[in-house]
């Protein structure tokens, strides 16, 4: 579901409610989901790479190379209704999956720091 565009587009990267506390809260808490970012990200690649149907058009656009430059580079477009979207570029999905890696590590830790468990005593 969350390789769909422009589902993402509408819902949690549509410029017009992108400053609202519940889309940024939402898309915070997928962001701590590292299937919702890879997901993303394949998506955008997607987007440029095949062949797809416009939104905006409602016609079928050939797909173009997709270069580094794509990679950092934020993606924006219309979506029928005149909803404008920008999302962040592959670069930045992938700063994030770095983060959660880090984020994860460290729970990991503190948890087998302080649960106790059979084999002792927590420290």
């Amino acid at each position: 579901m969350f390789s769909q565009q422009n589902v993402n587009h509408v819902f949690l990267f549509n410029d017009a409610s992108k400053d609202n506390f519940t889309v940024t809260f939402m898309r915070t808490m997928f962001y701590l989901f590292p299937s919702f970012t890879v997901s993303v990200c394949f998506g955008a690649v997607a987007l440029v790479a095949s062949t797809h149907m416009d939104p905006a058009s409602v016609t079928w656009v050939k797909g173009l190379k997709y270069s580094w430059a794509d990679f950092f580079k934020p993606d924006d477009g219309w979506v029928v209704g005149g909803i404008h979207w920008t999302t962040p570029s592959g670069f930045e999905f992938m700063m994030i999956l770095v983060y959660d890696a880090l984020f994860f590590l460290l729970l990991t830790w503190y948890f087998d720091h302080v649960v106790s468990h059979n084999r002792g005593v927590s420290e």
